[in-house]
C-alpha cells in the first residue's frame, strides 16, 4: 500500500510557535512530526510515501535529504505557493499511485496508532476515528450499526488518518478542495466506514497541544 502525508498547510493555527519552522518539521521530543510518520509508515511496510508541500518547499526538501539516508520510496509533490487544501492535494497525487486504495495521514498529528492496521482496511473506505477530545466542543461523526460513517449521534472526531479509494474522488476536478466535500458525498452514498481507535492521539495544531502530548507520550 502507498500513503500520502498531507504537509502543505501554512500552519496558521500554530503561528508564533517556532515561527521559522514549517509545521511538519516541528519537533516533538527531538524528532519532527514528519519523520515520525515516515518511520511509522516504513515500519508498517508501506511501499511508497507521497508528501505534498507548498510553503517552505526548499526547506522541507533539504530537511528530508539531511535526515533520511534513503529517499528511494519517498516522492515529494510541489503544489506551488498556494496549497491545494486536503482533497486538492490528494487529487494532484492520485495519478502517481499504482493501486486503487491508499492511506492518508495528516502531518500535524501525533499518535501511537499502529499504521499496520491501515493495510488491513484496504477493501473499503475508512476514516480512523477517536473519541472526541476535551478541547473540541463538537464531534465530527457517528457510526451506524453497519459501521458506516453518519452525521447523527456524533461521538467521534476524525483523526486525520484514513484509507481511501480513488473512486471517491471521481468527478472532482483538480484545484483547491477540502476533504469535507469528498467525505460528505461518500457519506450520502453510504460508502464510508469508521474505524475507532483508542490509541493515544493528539492534534498538534497549537502550542498547548504540544505540552499536553509531552505529558502523555514518552517516545
Amino acid at each position: 500500500m502507498e500513503a500520502i502525508i498531507l504537509s502543505a498547510g501554512k500552519g496558521t493555527r500554530i503561528k508564533g510557535f517556532q515561527d521559522s519552522t514549517p509545521k511538519p518539521l516541528l519537533k516533538f521530543k527531538k524528532k519532527s512530526l514528519l519523520i515520525r510518520h515516515i518511520e511509522k509508515l516504513r515500519a508498517a511496510g508501506f511501499s511508497k510515501i507521497h508528501i505534498n508541500i507548498s510553503s517552505y518547499t526548499d526547506k522541507i526538501q533539504a530537511y528530508l535529504e539531511q535526515e533520511l539516508d534513503d529517499l528511494e520510496n519517498i516522492e515529494i509533490h510541489h503544489e506551488g505557493d498556494e496549497p491545494l487544501e486536503t482533497a486538492g492535494g490528494i487529487i494532484n497525487i492520485i495519478p502517481k499511485i499504482k493501486k486503487s486504495s491508499f492511506s492518508v495521514i495528516n502531518s500535524d498529528i501525533l499518535t501511537e496508532f499502529d499504521f499496520k492496521e491501515l493495510t488491513k482496511l484496504s477493501a473499503y473506505n475508512y476514516l480512523v476515528l477517536v473519541s472526541n477530545p476535551s478541547w473540541k466542543n463538537n464531534s465530527d461523526y457517528g457510526i451506524s450499526a453497519q459501521g458506516l460513517i453518519i452525521k447523527q449521534n456524533k461521538k467521534y472526531t476524525f483523526s486525520g488518518i484514513s484509507v481511501l479509494d480513488k473512486s471517491l474522488f471521481e468527478g472532482f476536478l483538480p484545484g483547491k478542495r477540502s476533504l469535507t466535500e469528498i467525505f460528505d458525498r461518500a457519506i450520502d452514498n453510504q460508502v464510508l466506514k469508521g474505524f475507532v481507535t483508542h490509541s493515544l492521539w493528539f492534534d498538534m495544531g497549537t502550542p498547548e497541544r504540544f505540552t499536553e502530548a509531552e505529558n502523555h507520550i514518552n517516545d
